[in-house]
């Protein structure tokens, strides 16, 4: 009798044990999603603070940055190649393509920025507008509604999660790289910009 009780206790522990396994793998398969529906709360709650705590700010910027000093400097580059001053022409271009993606990147990468840029494929070109409320776009017309882009979550890899936005009538998709930080906590790092995007930016 002694023998079949502390059996099905040794069972009991056992199960229990397997269960907290199963709900912690469960709790950490989970956790991108987690972190994506805390992150669009808080903007839809207007609160910057604890939006930014999933946005690795260094990251974004330097990621959005090159992709758009490059792409730009490209297209610009096979307009003028051919003309007699195409390189001097360059060196004078680099300083305003420079100071055009710096302000795009301050306006873009902020609470309210990213929030445009992935319901709505489109770049903050305005600092002031950007930054108004705390970090909130102000509603001009609050009768204006916005088509939002198709969303798609999937994991690229062990750390790696995938927000992937499909632009409005196009086949082009913006994807947010969200990067394990710990065991649980992700937080955006790249965000991948279609050519549409880019070539929508204005001197």
């Amino acid at each position: 009798m002694g023998f079949n009780v502390h059996n099905k206790s040794r069972k009991g522990i056992s199960s229990l044990i397997l269960l907290g396994i199963i709900s912690f793998s469960i709790y950490i398969y989970i956790s991108p999603y987690l972190s994506i529906l805390a992150f669009k709360r808080a903007l839809e709650n207007k609160n910057p603070t604890e939006a930014s705590e999933y946005i690795d700010f260094p990251s974004v910027r330097k990621n959005l940055k090159a992709q758009l000093i490059n792409k730009l400097s490209e297209e610009i580059n096979k307009e003028i190649q051919f003309t007699p001053f195409g390189e001097l022409t360059m060196v004078m271009v680099n300083p305003i393509i420079n100071k055009v993606v710096s302000s795009t990147i301050d306006s873009t990468v902020s609470p309210n920025g990213l929030k445009v840029l992935l319901t709505q494929g489109k770049l903050s070109m305005d600092k002031n507008l950007a930054k108004n409320d705390k970090g909130y776009a102000k509603e001009h017309d609050s009768r204006k509604k916005y088509a939002e882009n198709r969303i798609k979550l999937y994991y690229e890899s062990l750390n790696v999660f995938i927000l992937a936005s499909q632009l409005q009538n196009s086949d082009e998709i913006i994807k947010a790289s969200w990067r394990r930080q710990g065991i649980s906590n992700w937080k955006i790092n790249i965000i991948e910009l279609p050519n549409q995007i880019i070539k929508g930016i204005r001197f």
